[in-house]
């Protein structure tokens, strides 16, 4: 949830009504309650050989309640990621080829197929992806993070930072010039600063691509 008791916008359409929370940090994952739940599996991401939101300590009494099915999701297309969600899906016998499964698919392949029109008209507009924290301004690797390899397999020209194996590569805020492009998207996710306040930063708001207002969040 936000500070202002919203749905976190990485939430998308999960019912928080109908889930229980085991751990709001990296890796703080309650035993107990996760224990209480009876799971037949533990399902999260890879990150190379980091279990993501589980401590490392915790992982044999995971293991000892139920099997751990690790998604890498670092380094491959986010097509990459939803193939695997879709396999262990359908492992207990859920229902992906229709209803809302095949809903969902049709809208993003629609999606995907409006980004390639989109980028083959303006191949030479280029996206940077931004975040930002109190003394950090992040830029999002095209080799690491699934969304953005995707963009790129779909012809979005994305420029290619320094940084090749974390989701972000981190800067300090008078090296956000460092990657000029025509367009600046920012994640909007709570954990980092809103636009707004990254406005309040001038070396970020004085960016042409900004200036110009040819952002989005």
């Amino acid at each position: 949830m936000t500070q202002d008791g919203n749905p976190e916008i990485a939430a998308g359409r999960v019912d928080l009504g109908s889930v229980v929370n085991i751990g709001e940090g990296f890796d703080d994952l309650d035993l107990e309650q996760t224990v209480a739940l009876e799971p037949d599996r533990v399902i999260t991401g890879l990150y190379g050989t980091l279990v993501w939101r589980i401590n490392v300590d915790a992982i044999p009494q995971i293991e000892a309640l139920a099997p751990i099915a690790g998604i890498n999701v670092s380094g491959v297309s986010v097509l990459d990621i939803i193939g695997r969600y879709v396999e262990l899906a359908a492992t207990p016998g859920a229902d992906t080829a229709s209803g809302d499964a095949v809903t969902a698919r049709a809208a993003f392949d629609a999606s995907a197929e409006a980004v390639t029109a989109a980028a083959a008209a303006n191949p030479e507009l280029s996206i940077l992806y931004v975040t930002g924290a109190s003394d950090v301004y992040y830029v999002g690797n095209a080799m690491a993070a699934g969304d953005l390899i995707y963009f790129r397999q779909l012809g979005v020209n994305l420029p290619q930072t320094e940084e090749t194996l974390d989701y972000w590569e981190s800067d300090y805020w008078e090296e956000t010039n460092t990657y000029p492009t025509d367009v600046i998207r920012i994640d909007r996710r709570a954990a980092w600063l809103t636009y707004e306040q990254m406005l309040e930063r001038e070396t970020f708001a004085l960016l042409p691509a900004v200036a110009a207002g040819q952002t989005g969040v």
